[in-house]
């Protein structure tokens, strides 16, 4: 049996160290808050009526005289030797606008010390109130005297009680709490038990309070217990956030004897809120909370608790709390790939292009990435900025800076690409310089493929695999899906390249980046070809030229130059001798032609110059013989 109590002693200790430190306890309830206010140095006073018969003395309108100078009111009744009734009534005043207007007062007690007492019956001094009508602005006067003017009896003290040494206590705080004036002046009436009944007295039934003209320590005083803002409602800290919802706390602390109470939350970006939830109506005190939805990613919102009651509105603190940052967002952004293109619009053109990989944490995916982070192009210093443009979007895309009068740049120069973040915002960069085997010069095809791959590589980045068509005769096309990152990244790209997409958008206008940070217009119709033949034939030579891989421009020259080349041939071989060297001649600039075009490969070109030579040689040769 010993044993069986030791072992359950020490589960007991062991549950105990794992448990207790779990528990939170109870925190107590929130106290009311608690201010005192001192009666009023002009308002306070008294009106005395003075008269043979006590009936007309106790039922009378004005009064004989009234004194606000004293630093004592009198109270109460008396018969003196000549068979006069006095009947005296007091006034005390106390400036309560100081309270908030959405105070909800829970305790009144008023404080007061006699000056003299000459109580020879035992009564009560009863606090009234006129419902804080009188004494007016004007002080006390005699047409306050009516006892009609005054009701409610909120709280008395017995005459047996009265002191002059200490302060007596009179609490109103059950009916009397609904006269407290929180906008202005809280006004009440002293009267002794046996006047407000109209019982005459049989000698001195009369007593003196200080008032507010008395010195600091005698002065008498209201303390008002009441509940605020604060003590109504509070908020908590916000729970559940996520990058785009969470989940608003507050907790209501008083029902102020309310049937119901509406609670509620208001959020925003700033302290001016903007947002509103819906009303909950709750019975009882306790939590309260309310999920909120659409949200944007690492934004800072604030929000508070509310409550409503009884025509009033009550706020708890502001409170702040920031979303997460969007799923698959980071500050490591890259520079997957760069290349450099010639002769893409219009001649003497290079544009530079750049794979990139920017999820920017805080920004992305909902800022627009254009007034964030800009593509710089950058001299062989890795300095000067020789073009840019802005970033066109968010994720793994592709990005160019376009240079319609290149004369000044270096061919296969080590140039810089850099995406920086604007000054604005933040001092975030990366930088790739280029090699010389990232210049294709003006093979457009390989600009094809350079896209296909950006296009593949975007897919494995975005979980897609819509990007791009399969294989077809002219190779794979990238979709419509895709093709809105390439034509905001890359000026005039479908229009240049138009069957490398499924949908062709040929357009008369494109955004192209200069140096000066600036976009202007620049025809995108290279060498404006199609202006010439029509945008019908061009179209349809287009479609011819499309298995090759080359342009509709470049199939059309060719079939030009093969047809010169053509007609010199057929010289050559009907003449002979210093025909085909003229013939050769001809042929050499007409070959130089479909080079440039690429057309004819360069190799073509040489044999053709060598045979240039060897005829000119020989023909010289055979007429020295």
């Amino acid at each position: 049996m010993k044993r069986l109590f030791s072992r359950l002693f020490l589960s007991l200790i062991i549950l105990s160290a794992f448990v207790l430190p779990f528990v939170r306890e109870a925190e107590p309830a929130k106290a009311s808050s608690t201010v005192t206010f001192y009666s009023d140095v002009v308002l306070d006073g008294d009106v005395t009526y003075t008269g043979a018969n006590y009936t007309t003395a106790n039922n009378a309108v004005n009064a004989t005289s009234a004194s606000s100078v004293n630093q004592y009111s009198g109270i109460g009744q008396r018969l003196d030797g000549t068979g006069n009734y006095t009947i005296g009534r007091a006034f005390e005043v106390f400036d309560t606008s100081s309270l908030p207007d959405t105070a909800i007062v829970s305790g009144v007690k008023l404080y007061a010390k006699g000056w003299f007492d000459l109580f020879h019956t035992d009564t009560a001094i009863v606090i009234q109130t006129s419902n804080n009508t009188y004494p007016e602005v004007t002080g006390v006067d005699i047409t306050i005297y009516d006892k009609n003017l005054y009701g409610d009896n909120f709280s008395s003290v017995n005459t047996t009680s009265f002191s002059t040494t200490s302060f007596m206590e009179f609490d109103l705080s059950d009916a009397g709490i609904a006269t407290v004036n929180v906008t202005g002046d809280t006004k009440f009436t002293l009267r002794t038990e046996n006047d407000i009944n109209g019982v005459a007295p049989t000698g001195n039934e009369t007593c003196a309070i200080w008032n507010g003209r008395a010195a600091a320590p005698d002065r008498p005083y209201l303390v008002v217990e009441y509940l605020s803002d604060e003590d109504i409602v509070e908020t908590n800290d916000a729970t559940n956030i996520l990058p785009t919802t969470a989940t608003l706390q507050g907790e209501l602390l008083s029902t102020a004897n309310q049937s119901y109470v509406g609670v509620y939350f208001e959020y925003g970006s700033s302290t001016s809120y903007g947002t509103t939830t819906i009303v909950q109506n709750v019975t009882t005190t306790g939590t309260f909370s309310q999920d909120i939805i659409y949200l944007q990613y690492n934004q800072t919102y604030h929000f508070r608790a509310i409550a409503k009651m009884g025509g009033a509105v009550y706020y708890g603190q502001d409170f702040y709390f920031t979303t997460m940052p969007a799923v698959g967002s980071t500050t490591d952004m890259r520079i997957v790939s760069v290349a450099v293109f010639s002769e893409y619009i219009v001649t003497g053109d290079l544009l530079f292009c750049a794979e990139v990989i920017n999820n920017y944490t805080g920004l992305y995916p909902n800022a627009d990435p254009k007034q964030y982070f800009t593509i710089q192009l950058l001299d062989t210093n890795g300095i000067d900025v020789l073009g840019a443009t802005p970033l066109q979007n968010w994720g793994d895309r592709p990005v160019s800076v376009y240079i319609s009068n290149a004369e000044n740049f270096t061919d296969l120069g080590g140039y810089y690409i850099r995406m920086i973040e604007n000054p604005a915002s933040g001092t975030s960069s990366v930088f790739e310089q280029l090699e010389i085997g990232e210049w294709y010069g003006y093979d457009l095809v390989a600009l094809d493929g350079w896209c296909r791959g950006v296009a593949t590589n975007m897919q494995v980045s975005d979980g897609r695999s819509d990007y791009l068509t399969g294989l077809t005769d002219i190779g794979s096309q990238i979709t419509d899906a895709a093709g809105g990152y390439f034509s905001t990244g890359i000026p005039a790209i479908t229009t240049v390249r138009p069957k490398l997409f499924t949908t062709s958008q040929r357009v008369s206008l494109a955004e192209t980046g200069t140096a000066n940070n600036a976009w202007d217009r620049t025809d995108a119709d290279p060498t404006g070809w199609r202006s010439y033949v029509g945008a019908n034939i061009a179209g349809d030579i287009d479609d011819i030229a499309l298995p090759f891989g080359l342009d509709g421009k470049e199939i059309a020259f060719g079939l030009v130059m093969f047809a010169m080349f053509g007609v010199v041939i057929s010289v050559v071989g009907a003449t002979g001798g210093w025909g085909a060297l003229g013939a050769l001649l001809i042929a050499i600039p007409i070959l130089w032609v479909g080079v440039w075009f690429r057309i004819v490969p360069i190799w073509i070109l040489t044999i053709i110059v060598i045979g240039f030579g060897y005829f000119f040689v020989r023909q010289f040769h055979w007429k020295t013989l």
